[in-house]
């Protein structure tokens, strides 16, 4: 993998490709922050950093207007003006103190799915929610740790999360935008390793991009969770991926520093950095978010 931003994040995470700006945005969830690079920029580091008033750790790229995002912040889900920094909370989320948002992503029906965790986790107390596109809030899962992956299959019959906590990600029947919670399956399976499943990204045939937390890599799998191959990334804690690039063939990957010691810091130097490498199969395109369509 070849480094794309030498930024390195105490924590990065959420990597958005937006394929109008040909961008990549990303955060760092404990310094408060959001980057955006383009493709073909020549900066080390990135383009724009705006720093935040609230926590931010997942977003949707906006259908409506290229200048704004959807984001959850730390208790409402709003847009934020890439232009001026400014954020307008639109609809009021229960994250309630001790709490804040973690991984999502935009369903195939237009639907924005997000989870929520314990700041420091002590067991499976996050949830999951989705906002529909007429703004509904519904909550579509409780008992889960630190909620990831948020992946749907290419038919957008299944969905996939991954809670970090149990080193499992699950597989979901979805129905009428509805999770199945009775159609829980065990999709990869990490317990007893030193890795734990993270962020995810789907490719046109429908295999899944697992970004693994504490095993240096970037595992591939198929549709049935079947192991593949892997992709080593040059840091212990990669975070999270997505696929774009101008032909949609990049996986893009997050990466964290946090809890490193210094050693390990001076080891993997580019710890919390981001990475890229080209791929042979194009990813799924994610849709953009738009409320009240």
């Amino acid at each position: 993998m070849e480094v794309f931003s030498e930024e390195m994040c105490e924590l990065g995470e959420g990597p958005v490709w937006h394929a109008k700006r040909q961008s990549l945005f990303w955060v760092d969830i404990l310094n408060k922050c959001l980057y955006e690079k383009n493709f073909f920029s020549c900066n080390k580091y990135y383009d724009t950093k705006w720093d935040l008033p609230f926590v931010i750790s997942t977003f949707a790229i906006s259908k409506s207007n290229d200048g704004f995002l959807w984001v959850v912040m730390e208790n409402s889900f709003g847009e934020f003006c890439l232009a001026t920094g400014e954020y307008t909370p639109v609809i009021p989320l229960p994250i309630f103190a001790g709490y804040r948002p973690n991984d999502g992503g935009t369903a195939p029906d237009g639907s924005f799915w997000f989870g929520t965790m314990e700041e420091n986790s002590t067991g499976r107390k996050g949830q999951v929610f989705s906002i529909s596109p007429e703004g509904k809030l519904t909550k579509q899962l409780d008992n889960i740790g630190i909620p990831n992956t948020f992946c749907w299959s290419v038919d957008a019959s299944t969905f996939y999360l991954s809670d970090s906590l149990r080193q499992q990600t699950f597989s979901y029947s979805v129905n009428k935008g509805k999770l199945i919670d009775s159609s829980k399956k065990i999709h990869i399976d990490l317990i007893g390793s030193t890795a734990t499943p993270d962020g995810g990204a789907i490719d046109t045939v429908g295999n899944m991009w697992n970004v693994q937390w504490g095993g240096a890599r970037v595992s591939y799998y198929d549709s049935t969770g079947q192991f593949l191959k892997k992709i080593e990334v040059p840091v212990p804690q990669p975070t999270s991926c997505c696929i774009g690039g101008p032909r949609n063939l990049h996986l893009f990957v997050t990466s964290a520093r946090e809890g490193l010691s210094e050693k390990t810091i001076d080891d993997f130097p580019f710890s919390g950095g981001v990475f890229f490498t080209e791929l042979t199969t194009p990813g799924l395109d994610v849709k953009p978010f738009c409320l009240g369509r």
